[in-house]
């Protein structure tokens, strides 16, 4: 049984979550508080566990985009969440 794990994240998260403020309606009426939360969520990530994908990864993730994109046939607004994914 698994007791204790070490919590690792990534700052393509953090983007996603960060990204994801500026998409959301700032008449809805909850918004804001939406925002506090993800807000919460990014500050709660420690810095000494923040894991950043190098040069080598981002080129190889790129490589990764273009073929499946090209073999899929996948609309250029997939793009950016299956290089996300590839990170």
């Amino acid at each position: 049984m698994l007791r204790a794990a070490d919590a690792w994240h990534s700052t393509v998260v953090e983007n996603e979550l960060a990204s994801a403020c500026d998409l959301l309606d700032p008449a809805h009426a909850n918004t804001r508080d939406v925002i506090k939360q993800i807000i919460a969520t990014i500050d709660r990530m420690p810095p000494h566990r923040m894991i950043s994908p190098d040069r080598e990864i981002w080129r190889d993730a790129g490589i990764l985009t273009g073929t499946i994109a090209r073999l899929q046939g996948t609309p250029r607004s997939d793009r950016r969440r299956i290089l996300n994914d590839a990170l």
